[in-house]
């Protein structure tokens, strides 16, 4: 199954530093896999050493937007019953 996420951070009127945290799944059987891919690439895996979770820390400019972009692919045995996924 695939999960893909596309979603932007505008910035109003001052430059900040953009600290943003995403909770991507974490297998807790090794027969159901996960792969993940993230753009941009995320500064920091693992953070706060908590598995999946993943976070980007970037400067935003006054008036910038920046897109962020996360595709999950979660595969298992047909027989598997994985749940908690939406």
């Amino acid at each position: 199954k695939t999960f893909n996420y596309s979603f932007a951070v505008p910035n109003g009127s001052y430059r900040v530093t953009l600290q943003l945290v995403e909770a991507a799944p974490v297998s807790q059987h090794e027969d159901i896999k996960v792969q993940t891919q993230f753009t941009p690439a995320p500064t920091t895996q693992s953070w706060r050493k908590q598995p999946g979770l993943v976070m980007w820390e970037l400067p935003l400019a006054a008036g910038q937007s920046q897109r962020f972009t996360a595709d999950y692919l979660i595969s298992a045995p047909k027989e598997a019953q994985v749940t908690g996924l939406r």
